[in-house]
């Protein structure tokens, strides 16, 4: 069975102009790599891809990526791309939830508690988009 993650990532890949290097990072002597190493001419990024399956049932609950994904391995990709982050690479979690995708490009934004009305989503096509821009070197 694929997982949501997956599904997410090939639909944001599929968008991807054919310059993009988009390599799957499935590093079993390294659990905690980001899902994505992405090259573009002289940008480098790292992206984590998460899935909410359904919105909780009071639009009230926040959501996060830590209260939502798996308690073994986010912890240490958190510093992964905090690290990345600090050192000038790009890094983001694109996380995907019903209704979008929402880019989190910070450590703010990846640790941050979100109401479902705050979450600014935009399509997997737009995610890619975003990702391309950033690839290109427009920051």
């Amino acid at each position: 069975m694929v997982q949501p993650e997956t599904r997410l990532h090939r639909r944001v890949n599929a968008h991807l102009p054919g310059w993009v290097h988009a390599e799957k990072t499935n590093n079993p002597y390294r659990a905690a790599m980001p899902d994505f190493y992405y090259e573009g001419p002289g940008v480098v990024a790292w992206i984590e891809y998460k899935n909410l399956a359904a919105w909780p049932v009071r639009a009230t609950t926040p959501v996060s990526v830590a209260k939502h994904c798996s308690k073994r391995t986010w912890p240490r990709q958190r510093i992964w791309l905090g690290r990345a982050h600090r050192n000038g690479v790009l890094a983001a979690v694109f996380f995907g939830v019903p209704g979008g995708v929402a880019v989190l490009d910070s450590p703010a934004l990846w640790e941050r508690e979100w109401l479902r009305s705050e979450m600014n989503l935009v399509s997997e096509a737009e995610a890619a988009g975003w990702l391309t821009t950033k690839l290109e070197g427009r920051r």
